[in-house]
């Protein structure tokens, strides 16, 4: 974390969260003046990732270089952090100068190969140098499998950040075993007009995987295809059985040539017929009655006598019977089929 302003008093800070989880100890504090140049080059790196990452979302409006979006303090935020220095000054850096390697994050699949994406950045803090990088190059066995996505010699001075893209791209998986590549950086100082005042050196950074089993990434296949339930049809071998039911037609009387009533039966409900063991169906015998009963006996189909008075008919009480035993049934066999 660094301060908005670069003339603040306070202090910057860093912690290293493997070693430092709770953040105790500042790396930055007391002895950012006589921290190692591991825990400078760091800073700067990170110095360069904030400085990038404001740079992306300043927009037209310019909420990281304009002074009036940070109340009017300052040179605009981007300005303040790359003049602050609140850690000793170092010359030529590259992100990868205190462990000597570069590792590739997970490839991902494009179609056509395994393909990872990595930056390298570099810089300068001491103000009076200025950096010319003549080449840089990617040696050894799987050399072939890197590019360098910018064009060299590159020059750069005092504050600067320069970042460079290092891709991987192969059409097969790797061995279990490290891969064999390296990446040679030659640079040289020169003066304002572009005049090589030193040397060149060399800097080599070793190239890693993070992962050399490709497959067992997520690196973005075609997601399976989708395969809706399978919903089984209803069985069509299953008989349905439901409740026949017989509606019986009201008798109708007749008048004897003695004056009496009588009825003449018509279909029977299906409760009434009989099947012997042969299975020939037999229909009980239907009683006639005349004024004096008025309706059956339902276990021995016997006529029981009327009460006194009565003028029903047998006929018109059986059938009342009948279609009242049928409405029972249709009711009970519908109250079932709703459980």
């Amino acid at each position: 974390m660094m301060q908005k302003l670069a003339i603040s008093k306070r202090f910057d800070m860093m912690f290293d969260l493997d070693t430092d989880p709770f953040e105790m100890n500042n790396l930055l504090g007391f002895n950012a003046m006589n921290a190692t140049d591991a825990t400078i080059i760091q800073a700067e790196h990170m110095r360069c990732l904030l400085l990038d990452w404001m740079t992306r979302l300043d927009g037209t409006v310019g909420y990281y270089s304009v002074p009036a979006a940070n109340y009017g303090q300052g040179n605009g935020d981007i300005s303040e952090i790359r003049d602050r220095q609140s850690w000793k000054a170092v010359g030529f850096w590259t992100s990868s100068s205190d462990s000597g390697v570069l590792e590739m994050g997970n490839v991902a699949w494009t179609g056509d190969a395994y393909v990872r994406h990595e930056w390298l950045y570099m810089g300068t803090r001491m103000a009076d140098q200025s950096i010319r990088v003549s080449s840089m190059t990617v040696t050894g066995q799987h050399a072939n499998r890197f590019t360098i996505d910018d064009k060299f010699p590159i020059d750069f001075s005092f504050k600067s950040c320069v970042p460079i893209r290092i891709s991987f791209s192969s059409a097969t998986t790797l061995a279990s075993t490290p891969i064999d590549a390296s990446l040679v950086i030659q640079w040289s100082e020169v003066d304002s007009t572009g005049a090589v005042t030193t040397s060149q050196s060399t800097e080599t950074i070793r190239l890693t995987m993070k992962n050399y089993d490709f497959e067992s990434q997520n690196l973005g296949y075609p997601p399976p295809p989708t395969i809706a339930p399978t919903i089984s049809p209803a069985p069509t071998n299953v008989p349905t059985i439901l409740p026949t039911i017989n509606p019986t037609t009201p008798s109708s009387p007749s008048t004897t040539a003695s004056g009496e009533t009588t009825s003449s039966p018509s279909t029977m409900s299906g409760e009434e017929a009989e099947s012997d063991e042969n299975g020939t169906t037999s229909v009980p015998p239907v009683v006639s009655c005349g004024p004096d009963c008025v309706e059956t006996n339902d276990h021995d189909n016997t006529a029981v006598p009327a009460a006194a008075g009565s003028t029903a008919t047998a006929g018109r009480s059986l059938g009342r019977r009948r279609l009242f035993v049928a409405v029972v049934a249709l009711v009970g066999s519908i109250a079932l089929a709703t459980i």
